[in-house]
Parts: C-alpha cells; sequence; structure tokens
C-alpha cells in the first residue's frame, strides 16, 4: 500500500514538472500543418490524410495555385505492371494503376498524361469520385507512340468536391511517366501570409480560413458603393434573334432566353483593387453558365424558382482593369443587373463576420487545441449543410450544340464538350455539350484568380 502511494506521488510530481517545460498538451497552440490537417478531415478527406507525405501536400490541396505532378510511380493500386526509375510499365500483358486526386473546389480541371507507347494501342483512363459508380468519364487517347515520352491532353474535365480516382490502363508495352493536373481559377483555403507549417495558428488564421473554406466571404462587410451594370449593358452575341434586337438602355430592359438559349457578355473597368463579391439580379430558369475572366466558372442549376432575386455567384480577387463576365442562359433564365461589391478583409472584418454567422474564434493570439476541436465540430457542421445544399448539373441549350459542332466559342466562353465527372455520368443528360473555358496557350498554365487586363 505504502509502495503505490509512492509511484503516484512521484508521477504527480513528475507531471507537475513536465507541465512548465512540455506545456499540457491540451492546453497547447494548434500548428498550421495541424489546423489544415483539421480543415482536411472537416470537409470529409480524412482517408486522404493518410497517403499524404508532408504538410506542404496538405496546403497544396487547400491552395492549389498551379500544376500538380502526380509521379507515376505514386500510385495507390497497381496491377500487370513494374517499376522502372519511378516509371510504370506494362509487360506483356495490359496493365492498370490508379492515383488518388483530393478536390476541394468544384471547377473543369485539366488533366494530361506523360506516357510512351505504340500509336495503334490507344490507352484508357477513368476518374471516378469515390461512393459514385456512374461517375465516370472515360477516355482514349491516342498519339502517344515513339520512344520518347509525350504529354497527351485529355482537355478540361468537370470535377465536383470529394476525392476522386484516376485510373490509368496501359496496353502492353506502353509506359506513364506521370499524371498531371492543372486547376482552373479557384478560391483559396488558406490563412492571410499562406501556409507555414510551424507558425502558430491565431484566430485570424482561424476566421479566415473557415470563411473561405465554406466560402462566405461574401458575408463581409461592404468596402464602399456597388458597381452596378444593367442588362442592357450586355453584348449579346448568339443566337442571331437576339443579336439583331440592339442595345436596350431602359432600367426595365432584361435579358431573358428563350428555348434556344442566350450567350451574352459584359465588361466592368475596375479602379480599385480587391476582393468582390459578383451577384446577379436573376431568375435561374432552366439553368445558367457564368464565365468570369475566360477562368472562373459558376453554373447556376435548375431548380423550379421562377421568382427574380439577387443571387450571389461568387467572391474573387480582381485587379485594376478591364474584367468580362460571360454568360449562357438558358430557357426561361433572366438577367437585369450584374453587381460588384468590393468588400472589406481586414483580419478584423472576417472575426467580426464569423462571430455574426454563428462561431467565435476566440481571443487574440494563438487558438488552444480545445478551440480548434470546436472549430473543426462547426466546419463539419456547415460543411454537410452546405453539400446537401448544392446541386451538380451541366448547362444545355441547342445554341450550344451548334457552336460546339461548328467548333466556334466567344466572349471566352468556349461552347464545346467537357467530360462531367459527377451523377449521370460521362455523357451527362442529353441536349447537347455544356459551356467549358477555353484551354490555355500550349505550355501556359491557367490564369490565377487576379487576371491579366484585357
Amino acid at each position: 500500500m505504502t509502495k503505490n502511494r509512492l509511484f503516484w506521488v512521484l508521477a504527480a510530481l513528475s507531471t507537475a514538472v513536465l507541465v512548465p517545460l512540455y506545456g499540457d498538451p491540451r492546453r497547447s497552440p494548434v500548428t498550421h500543418s495541424e489546423w489544415a490537417r483539421m480543415i482536411m478531415r472537416s470537409i470529409g478527406f480524412e482517408e486522404n490524410l493518410q497517403s499524404l507525405e508532408s504538410a506542404e501536400d496538405i496546403f497544396r490541396i487547400l491552395a492549389w495555385k498551379d500544376q500538380r505532378n502526380l509521379p507515376a510511380s505514386k500510385y495507390k493500386r497497381a496491377t500487370g505492371v513494374s517499376l522502372r526509375d519511378g516509371f510504370v510499365d506494362a509487360g506483356d500483358e495490359t496493365g492498370e494503376v490508379a492515383y488518388d486526386l483530393p478536390i476541394v473546389r468544384s471547377g473543369d480541371y485539366n488533366v494530361r498524361l506523360r506516357v510512351r507507347g505504340a500509336p495503334d494501342r490507344p490507352f484508357q483512363v477513368e476518374i471516378r469520385k469515390d461512393g459514385q459508380i456512374d461517375a465516370v468519364a472515360t477516355h482514349q487517347p491516342t498519339g502517344s507512340g515513339g520512344p520518347d515520352y509525350a504529354s497527351v491532353d485529355l482537355g478540361w474535365i468537370r470535377m465536383e468536391p470529394g476525392n476522386h480516382t484516376i485510373s490509368v490502363v496501359l496496353p502492353p508495352g506502353a509506359s506513364l511517366e506521370s499524371v498531371q493536373i492543372s486547376p482552373p481559377c479557384v478560391n483559396l483555403i488558406e490563412p492571410e501570409n499562406g501556409w507555414r507549417a510551424p507558425a502558430l495558428t491565431t484566430n485570424e488564421d482561424l476566421s479566415r480560413t473557415l470563411l473561405q473554406a465554406l466560402e462566405m466571404e461574401s458575408e463581409l462587410p461592404p468596402a464602399d458603393e456597388p458597381i452596378e451594370i444593367r442588362a442592357g449593358k450586355f453584348e449579346r452575341l448568339a443566337p442571331e434573334s437576339a443579336v439583331n434586337t440592339g442595345q436596350e438602355e431602359s432600367a426595365e430592359f432584361e435579358l431573358r432566353a428563350t428555348p434556344e438559349g442566350l450567350h451574352a457578355i459584359v465588361y466592368a473597368d475596375l479602379t480599385t483593387a480587391g476582393l468582390y463579391a459578383v451577384s446577379v439580379w436573376t431568375a435561374e430558369g432552366d439553368g445558367q453558365a457564368w464565365l468570369v475572366d475566360s477562368c472562373r466558372r459558376v453554373d447556376i442549376c435548375p431548380t423550379g424558382d421562377l421568382v427574380t432575386k439577387w443571387r450571389t455567384i461568387l467572391t474573387a480577387q480582381f485587379n485594376v482593369g478591364r474584367h468580362s463576365f460571360a454568360v449562357l442562359l438558358a430557357n426561361n433564365a433572366v438577367v437585369g443587373r450584374l453587381r460588384l461589391q468590393r468588400l472589406k478583409n481586414s483580419p478584423e472584418d472576417y472575426l467580426a463576420t464569423l462571430t455574426r454567422v454563428g462561431f467565435d474564434a476566440g481571443g487574440k493570439g494563438p487558438i488552444t487545441r480545445a478551440k480548434a476541436r470546436e472549430a473543426m465540430e462547426w466546419l463539419i457542421d456547415r460543411w454537410n449543410k452546405k453539400r446537401a445544399e448544392e446541386r451538380s448539373c451541366v448547362i444545355q441549350t441547342p445554341l450550344g450544340t451548334r457552336a460546339a459542332a461548328a467548333g466556334q466559342g466567344a466572349g471566352g466562353l468556349v461552347l464545346g464538350s467537357v467530360n462531367p465527372v459527377g451523377p449521370g455520368g460521362a455523357g451527362g443528360p442529353p441536349g447537347g455539350p455544356p459551356a467549358q473555358p477555353p484551354l490555355p496557350p500550349s505550355g501556359q498554365l491557367p490564369a490565377t484568380p487576379v487576371l491579366p487586363v484585357r
């Protein structure tokens, strides 16, 4: 009995000595590396964390800014292939390799492969969102023959948030060097000065990344009077019946699509750089596809609601200069005005806005582990509600079908085919291909959210 009592006294004294030296882990600050992992768990990427080798890999997923290369040898599963100095080779039989691709933001992602093989033996690529059996896009590109590795562009693939599996089926004798994915212009999730693995997560970092993750930056307070552009300022590009009606300057005029569809564009010259919320006075009709600066795409899915109202379509950083806003309207869709509202975005604004929408980030300085767990639980709840309310769709119009057949596009909105990875499979619903961003010039990565002026 005396020995047991002595043991517990010594244990208590040891703990009392260690806490000042190392800190109580329940109260210790949370690093950027840890908070980034907690965000990934909160938005449904728990399983991906097991395969990510470093904090930089996680930061790259949350703040995807440029091309990402998946080395062929870093596959999650493979059959019928062998490894050779980082390359994956198929032998005498067909082989297959599969790779994880976590997607946090929806958009059209450009996918390319570096392969070597015979031109008369096309390989097959399947991109599948996990948990969706019918979410498949299959490609059989050719032109990779010869002794050297060549880039094969699969085009822009529509992908929604969630983990995706890229499966590459290699014919006998083929070899894969890498899979390369370039993002569209997407909103980043990162602290004000970027992610730094050892840095401590402050209440300001917490508020900014929570609002970014939930795409709620439009809730930030306005910085000045909004810029409004009436529908009459839009240039109608198609169909001919709409083009020939001329411009309408009256405040009551609205763009209104017929069953044929309507394609229009307008430009806004900004004199102040900053974070802007872009909203439109609209009735969604049978759907709309917006493309901002030929890079950032937003689809408004039909819900049957024909009431005209303000709808925020995106929040993004814009530089000084001219910016384009192209739209493809499906039947019964209406646009009355476009509004650009510059927002306040200081750390204090993020903190106050987060409090207003339902979460207190705590006192100034590094957050506690308890606060991080509380934030994680709040993010899980809000993220699940957000995903349940959002819908994925492909906007179809006869106008888009004709333009795709002719290989035409205007105003930065290419009405060509795209392979959506979502419910409905590779082809999407019938009625013609959707709107799609144009491919970047050869060797050029997609533009950043702050775009060059025209």
